[in-house]
């Protein structure tokens, strides 16, 4: 026979994978654009299980498909405070989730908060641990560097995660490989965007003026070029 003890996790153990079904139903229902269904699928796992950061992260990320805004931060707010005391505030994994805060402000029209948040982030990420997350973990933490306006920050993200990779695997090894595309990947997304970030870092850190500047440039006072001051 069984003892109670026994009985209780079998019964734990039917009721998570009752609660993965659901939150799979509620995904697949998200993305053909039933949201009555997502919502009623992602309720109830999250009911059933409580504290589970998922199943409140299915349900803010719903919230903000459908437009309500605001119940998407409230809901945020709180797979942050369940992770960062899970895991703690540098950790990857806690980062990543408040960069889907920093794109929530963004959508409702705060980037003064979306910056905000992205630098604080990225000030307190664990580095020697983000170097250890997958391709995709990689790229969300150097997004969060470029919304901070920080990409020299989100170049640094591959170059530690490659050095890691190589030590860890070697040199030939895919997981360097596919690292390396990544890196190469932002190298050129960078280059294209290099006129707009150094427009957008004159805009926040002018250059001092010089003597030909005062003069307004022109014959015998050339202007100066534009500097990328950082």
């Amino acid at each position: 026979m069984f003892s109670g003890s026994e009985c209780e996790r079998a019964r734990a153990r039917r009721m998570a994978g009752v609660c993965a079904r659901a939150h799979a139903a509620g995904r697949a229902a998200m993305a053909r654009g039933d949201f009555d269904l997502a919502r009623a699928a992602f309720r109830w796992a999250r009911r059933a299980d409580p504290g589970n950061p998922v199943y409140i992260h299915a349900e803010a990320a719903l919230a903000r498909r459908t437009g309500d805004l605001h119940e998407a931060e409230r809901l945020f707010r709180r797979v942050i405070d369940i992770a960062e005391r899970a895991f703690g505030a540098g950790d990857p994994r806690a980062a990543m989730i408040r960069d889907d805060l920093v794109e929530l402000y963004l959508q409702m029209g705060r980037p003064g908060e979306a910056r905000r948040l992205a630098a604080a982030i990225v000030d307190g990420v664990d580095r020697k641990a983000a170097a250890r997350c997958s391709v995709r973990g990689l790229a969300r933490i150097a997004g969060t560097c470029m919304r901070a306006g920080r990409p020299e920050e989100a170049a640094s993200v591959y170059e530690r995660a490659g050095s890691w990779r190589r030590a860890m695997f070697g040199d030939g090894h895919p997981k360097v490989a596919e690292c390396r595309a990544a890196a190469d990947a932002l190298a050129a997304r960078l280059h294209r965007a290099a006129p707009a970030i150094a427009a957008e870092r004159r805009g926040r850190w002018p250059a001092a003026p010089t003597r030909a500047s005062r003069n307004g440039g022109g014959p015998g006072h050339p202007a100066p070029l534009p500097l990328l001051s950082g």
